[in-house]
């Protein structure tokens, strides 16, 4: 996918942990679906990160449907579009997106264990789970315009992608691990957390949503060394995007010349709204 439209360097933007905008709890509404009547019965005061990854939308190619292209008007293009990153530009996004949906927990008084706990694990690293890999997509059909998109994944440092592994071994040992590191540490429930950056017109970022389920109600069986942890209760949505968020538009400056560092801001003030819906939908289901 050529030619290349947009490129940036690697951003090291220190920006606060205080979400862009106060976001009600009639807009929070509008934006997401909750289940906190579930993690409030579940009495939670206490949960892990288990699993935390986005994907980003790199490059974009729009073409004409086949019968446009054939019976449609002449002089139907293809649209290019593509943004290049440092190498290590996701990553960096993506741990700073940790430390903000870690505060919708944190604002409402429920402690996040430290990553560390479980990604320091000797167990867990020889899993050797994947933290980042490609990605690519195409719709389209005769009738209607072809989207081809190719992106990369990209978790937080240190813990794998293990729903994206096709270690049918590496995801049974997970399944027993977690529980079990849950339980050590007092925490009521594991979460997962997923989300999706895309590519709008003239390039500005969209941030598709951020989902986030848990798995809760540890439970065990046998005894001694042989006793086993497992979660009663799993896959269950606590918070889901309705609505995505397009970014600013304030990074380009014309002629082809970008700010990169207003770039990285709208991605960042995206997530940061987002995850205040969630923290005002959260307090209003915990009251």
């Amino acid at each position: 996918m050529k030619p290349k439209i947009l490129t940036l360097a690697l951003l090291l933007v220190t920006t606060s942990l205080v979400f862009a905008q106060q976001v009600d709890l009639s807009a929070a509404s509008k934006m997401a679906q909750s289940n906190v009547k579930a993690f409030k019965k579940a009495g939670i005061n206490k949960v892990m990160f288990v699993e935390f990854f986005g994907e980003f939308i790199t490059a974009k190619e729009t073409a004409p449907s086949v019968m446009s292209q054939r019976w449609g008007p002449s002089g139907l293009k293809t649209l290019v579009q593509e943004v290049e990153l440092s190498e290590d530009y996701y990553e960096t996004l993506t741990n700073q997106i940790y430390g903000i949906v870690e505060k919708i927990f944190t604002e409402n008084g429920i402690e996040v264990l430290e990553k560390e706990v479980l990604i320091n694990n000797p167990d867990y690293i020889a899993l050797g789970l994947k933290e980042e890999k490609g990605t690519r997509s195409y719709t389209g059909s005769v009738t209607k315009k072809s989207v081809t998109t190719e992106g990369v994944k990209r978790s937080v440092t240190g813990m794998g992608m293990f729903s994206e592994t096709l270690k049918i071994g590496a995801v049974a040992k997970i399944k027993k691990m977690v529980p079990k590191i849950a339980n050590d540490n007092g925490c009521q429930a594991a979460i997962t957390v997923k989300f999706k950056y895309g590519l709008g017109k003239k390039n500005v970022p969209t941030l598709n949503f951020i989902n986030l389920a848990m798995d809760h109600d540890v439970g065990s069986s046998g005894k001694g060394k042989h006793q086993m942890f497992f979660f009663k209760k799993g896959g269950i949505a606590i918070f889901t995007t309705k609505k995505g968020l397009t970014g600013s538009s304030d990074f380009d400056e014309g002629g082809g010349k970008y700010d990169a560092a207003k770039y990285h801001e709208t991605m960042v003030d995206m997530a940061e709204n987002m995850a205040g819906a969630y923290t005002v939908l959260l307090k209003q289901g915990l009251q």
